[in-house]
């Protein structure tokens, strides 16, 4: 996709209180990693935190130490709408903007670097049954890890309680994971389908429980 001027960006990021600066000028300024880096802090970092921890209040998933190939994939899955097309997910609608000006190495450097960084457990914000929640994970693991540490499906453990119970709602109300294309959503809205609040809740704080209680 052709690269568009700083100026424009700012003024199609306006809305969404997103600002990004071309990653090609980043990079001739900077050099490549500290391309990424800028392109990092001037284009996610007022939403996802400066270390990517994530913000509860802005909607926003911590990143750090997620799975490179998980967020490259979600970028692009944002990029090509199969995620953030639906109106009724705003924050989605957001990251679509800001996928979409970036090109597929942007993607790939961002995963890279935000994959690098130390992950840290988001403390818990809701109550619940714990060990309900972890009867229920039973089903989650074979993808998702024993604990939620991520496998074939992305590590949940980092991301909090509060975004991994309105995920698996939005997945639950076909919000997200609607997507012919979005395999791995599909399975997901499936799954979230056959569970009602209170055990999205259950399972959500499971997973923000500290290790020694998921069996770490």
């Amino acid at each position: 996709m052709p690269r568009v001027t700083l100026s424009a960006i700012v003024v199609l990021l306006a809305v969404a209180a997103v600002c990004v600066a071309p990653a090609q000028q980043l990079r001739v300024q900077n050099g490549a990693g500290d391309a990424t880096r800028a392109l990092y802090e001037q284009g996610c970092a007022s939403c996802h935190g400066e270390t990517a921890h994530g913000s509860e209040a802005l909607a926003a998933p911590a990143l750090a130490g997620q799975d490179r190939a998980y967020l490259e994939g979600q970028l692009s899955n944002f990029a090509q709408r199969r995620r953030g097309g639906d109106p009724r997910d705003s924050y989605g609608s957001q990251m679509t903007l800001f996928a979409q000006l970036l090109s597929d190495s942007d993607r790939q450097n961002l995963a890279a670097y935000l994959s690098s960084l130390p992950a840290t457990q988001t403390p818990p914000t809701m109550t619940g049954n714990a060990a309900r929640g972890r009867e229920l994970y039973e089903s989650c693991a074979a993808c998702h890890g024993p604990s939620g540490e991520g496998g074939a499906g992305p590590r949940l453990t980092m991301l909090g309680d509060w975004y991994v119970y309105a995920q698996l709602r939005n997945y639950a109300a076909s919000s997200r994971g609607y997507h012919e294309q979005d395999a791995d959503g599909q399975n997901m809205a499936a799954i979230a389908a056959t569970l009602n609040e209170a055990q999205s809740r259950d399972i959500a704080v499971y997973l923000s429980s500290p290790s020694s209680a998921r069996g770490e």
